[in-house]
């Protein structure tokens, strides 16, 4: 999210954007933590799911095999434990495509919505708009994974430049209403092609602030309210309780591997 005030052009602008970002984002934070409530905590209760109920399993899967006959062959028993992760996991699917969608409402509204003050006006309009482009939009994010799957063919350096070249795909199709998905991909490339230096900038100040910087002050909350060792104990104790033995076992009887 940037100031459409500020042209890209030059090392201090690219610096000028980045913090103008940060304080767009704190303008409108209560607005983005509604928005994204849902797909955020969604997420976190889906796989919170999966794991009970992959721990549940975990803890009685003996008893279940002594219960119930059926549980004693291998390949009803992974179908089963599949059965009963597939809520969390489609909890998660449906939080995580509508993280999706929130990126492009957030785009769009913050190049079109964005009032003199900083702050972005409601995001109907662009609900709207975006469930007209949805499979679109949803085939430009297959497209950006393709497009950078090519990459990984040339290691590193393929990764990383099939990264920063499709870096502004995502805008370029949610801003302008008349892009479709190669169009967006292709506007991205000529874009990165004009200010290659400006943008790597930026997206290496993004990847700091939001990879490192962010998750360490986290970390450092945790280990201040010495909430760390609790969330390490908890996630030891359903690792070692995992019957990955009999997993392996399932796995091995199962045709499809």
């Amino acid at each position: 999210m940037k100031s459409k005030n500020i042209p890209v052009n030059g090392v201090l602008t690219v610096f000028s954007i980045f913090f103008e970002s940060w304080k767009l984002f704190f303008i409108n934070i209560a607005a983005f933590l509604k928005l994204l409530a849902f797909p955020v905590l969604g997420q976190i209760l889906g796989l919170f799911l999966v794991l009970i109920c992959a721990f549940w399993f975990s803890q009685n899967f003996y008893v279940l095999k002594s219960e119930f006959e059926p549980m004693n062959n291998m390949l009803f028993s992974f179908l089963f434990l599949i059965l009963i992760v597939l809520p969390g996991f489609i909890i998660f699917s449906k939080a995580f495509l509508d993280y999706l969608s929130s990126i492009y409402i957030i785009s769009a509204s913050s190049f079109k919505n964005t009032q003199p003050n900083g702050q972005i006006q409601k995001f109907d309009l662009v609900e709207s708009v975006y469930s007209t482009r949805k499979n679109s939009y949803l085939f430009l994010l297959l497209l950006i994974s393709i497009f950078n799957l090519f990459g990984l063919l040339f290691f590193i350096v393929g990764i990383f430049f099939t990264l920063i070249f499709s870096s502004v795909s995502i805008q370029a199709f949610a801003t302008d209403e008349s892009q479709r998905p190669f169009s967006s991909l292709s506007k991205s490339i000529k874009v990165v092609f004009s200010s290659f230096v400006e943008i790597s900038l930026l997206l290496f100040l993004l990847f700091v602030s939001t990879y490192f910087l962010i998750p360490d002050l986290i970390s450092w909350g945790l280990i201040g309210l010495n909430a760390d060792l609790s969330v390490l104990k908890v996630l030891s104790v359903f690792a070692k309780s995992l019957p990955l033995v009999e997993l392996n076992e399932i796995f091995k009887s199962c045709p499809f591997f």
